[in-house]
C-alpha cells in the first residue's frame, strides 16, 4: 500500500491507461467501534472525454466517532499521484452555479402603459447542500485525511486488510465488498480524523479526487447504499467537452420548469423543492433520474451564480481547457453577445434505493435545462386607482388560484395550507374597491 497527505493538481493524474468495463465512486464508511456511521448524501463531479475521467467525490457524514475510514469503490489499481484532497468551496460554486432558482417579477401599474410583468431579480439559487435536504451549517469537517493507494495483494484480502487495521465492517457491507471484488472493483481509502464530532448532524467532508481512464462509465450502488440511514441522496455533476451525459437504460426525467408558484415559496423554497423532488419521485415509482440543469459553462439564463471561472473548471477536473484548439465549438448553442467554452455540465439528481447500477454515457445533445420556477409580486392599488385597477385584480385573483392548484400538484401540499400561507400576503388585494370608490378618483 501506498499513502500519502498532500495535495496534487489533477493535470497530472492522467498519465497512466487501462481499460476496464466499470467505475465505482460511491463511497461508504468504517469505524473502529460498534458505532454505526451514516452518510446522508453523496456529491459526484466527473469530467469526462473518451476513456480519460477524473472524479471529485463529497461525501456527508454523521455519527461520533473522530477517526474512520472512507472507502471507495474505484475501477482500477491507483497510484499516489493519481489522487488528492480537493476543496470545498469550487465543489459548492459548481453546486450554486447550477442549483434550481427562482425567478422573482413584478405587475407594473395597471393604470400605465407598459408590459403586464417585469423582471425585478434573480433569487439565488438553492444554497449548496439544499437539494439534498442539507442546510448552510452543514460546514465542511476540518481534519487530518491520509488518502491510501492498495496494491493487489491488500485489494484481494481487502476485507481482512480493514480488519488488521482496527476497522469494524457490518455485516451487511461484508457481503457487498466480497461481491465488488469479485466484479473486479478496486478501492482507495482515505482515513480520516476529525477535530469534533456532532452525532446529530451530517456534515461535509473534503472533497476526494482521483483520475484514471475507463471504457465505460457505470457506477454500482449496493455498496454506498450499504452505509445510507435511509435512502441516500446523490447529485451527479458530468462536465463534458461536448455536451450532455445520458443514463444508459434508464429514463431520465425533466422537472416541471417554468411555471408560476405563489408568493410565499420565496421564503421556503428549500422545503417546496424537496416536496417537488419527492412528488417527482413518487410519480416515476421510486427509480427516476431527475435532470437539474443542463447548460453550457460559458454562460447562463438566469443565474443563480457566476459561470465558473477556468480555474475553477481545472480544479474540478476538467483537464482539457489547456489542450489546445477543438472541432466541437460549432456543436454549441451560442449565446446573444458571447460564446460558450469547452465544458458542458449536465446534473443530475437521484435517490438511493435500489441495488441496481447507473451507467451513463456522454451525448451530442447540447439542449439546455434548468429547473426555474417564477414568482410574480402584484401591484398593490392605492385608495384610489384608476378603473383598470378594478379589472387587474379580479386578474390576479385568478391567477392566484392556478399558482395555488399548481404548488398543490407539484408538491401534493394540501390546499387548505397553501390557502393560508397565501392569505397574508393577499388581504390587500382580496377587498374589493368599494361602488363609490369608483366614483370619487
Amino acid at each position: 500500500m501506498t499513502l500519502t497527505q498532500v495535495r496534487f493538481s489533477l493535470y497530472a493524474l492522467l498519465a497512466l491507461s487501462w481499460s476496464s468495463v466499470s467505475s465505482a465512486f460511491v463511497p461508504f464508511m468504517v469505524g473502529k467501534t460498534p458505532e454505526r456511521l451514516f452518510s446522508g448524501a453523496a456529491q459526484i463531479i466527473v469530467a469526462r472525454e473518451g476513456k480519460r475521467t477524473a472524479v471529485t467525490v463529497v461525501s456527508t457524514y454523521r455519527g461520533g466517532q473522530k477517526e474512520f475510514a472512507l472507502v471507495i469503490p474505484v475501477p482500477a489499481l491507483l497510484k499516489p499521484e493519481q489522487v488528492s484532497v480537493g476543496d470545498l468551496k469550487t465543489v459548492q460554486r459548481l453546486d450554486g452555479f447550477s442549483a434550481p432558482r427562482i425567478v422573482e417579477y413584478s405587475d407594473n401599474d395597471p393604470c400605465e402603459a407598459g408590459d403586464a410583468k417585469k423582471s425585478s431579480k434573480i433569487i439565488a439559487g438553492l444554497a449548496p447542500g439544499a437539494s439534498l435536504g442539507f442546510g448552510k451549517e452543514s460546514a465542511a469537517e476540518s481534519g487530518d485525511y491520509r488518502l491510501i493507494t492498495l496494491n493487489a495483494a491488500d485489494t484481494e484480502n481487502f476485507v481482512d486488510w480493514l480488519g488488521e487495521r482496527g476497522y469494524q465492517i457490518p455485516k451487511d457491507v461484508v457481503g457487498s465488498v466480497k461481491e465488488g471484488l469479485k466484479k473486479g472493483l478496486k478501492f482507495l481509502v482515505v482515513e480520516i480524523s476529525l477535530s469534533g464530532t456532532d452525532s446529530t448532524a451530517y456534515k461535509y467532508l473534503r472533497p476526494i479526487q482521483f483520475a484514471f481512464e475507463v471504457d465505460e462509465l457505470s457506477i454500482p450502488l449496493s455498496l454506498g447504499k450499504a452505509g445510507a440511514e435511509k435512502e441516500q441522496e446523490l447529485t451527479f455533476y458530468f462536465v463534458s467537452r461536448r455536451g450532455r451525459f445520458l443514463p444508459r437504460e434508464r429514463k431520465l426525467s425533466e422537472l416541471p420548469t417554468n411555471v408560476e408558484i405563489p408568493e410565499f415559496v420565496k421564503e421556503k423554497f428549500p422545503a417546496f423543492y424537496r416536496a417537488l423532488f419527492a412528488r417527482q419521485f413518487e410519480k416515476e415509482n421510486q427509480k427516476p433520474l431527475i435532470l437539474e440543469y443542463a447548460w453550457n459553462m460559458g454562460w447562463c439564463d438566469p443565474c443563480a451564480a457566476d459561470p465558473l471561472s477556468q480555474e475553477e473548471l481545472r480544479q474540478l477536473g476538467v483537464f482539457w481547457l489547456d489542450e489546445g484548439d477543438s472541432t466541437h465549438k460549432s456543436q454549441m448553442i451560442w449565446p446573444p453577445g458571447g460564446g460558450p467554452v469547452e465544458a458542458f455540465v449536465t446534473r443530475i439528481h437521484a435517490q438511493q434505493n435500489d441495488e441496481a447500477g447507473l451507467q451513463f454515457r456522454e451525448s451530442k445533445a447540447v439542449e439546455n435545462f434548468q429547473a426555474k420556477f417564477s414568482v410574480r409580486h402584484p401591484w398593490v392599488p392605492p385608495q384610489r386607482a384608476c378603473a383598470q385597477a378594478s379589472d387587474y385584480m379580479r386578474k390576479v385573483k385568478g391567477r392566484r388560484e392556478t399558482e395555488a392548484q399548481t404548488l398543490v400538484k407539484l408538491t401534493g401540499w394540501s390546499i387548505e395550507d397553501v390557502y393560508k400561507q397565501m392569505g397574508a400576503q393577499s388581504a390587500l388585494l382580496d377587498q374589493e374597491r368599494k361602488w363609490y370608490e369608483k366614483i370619487f378618483k
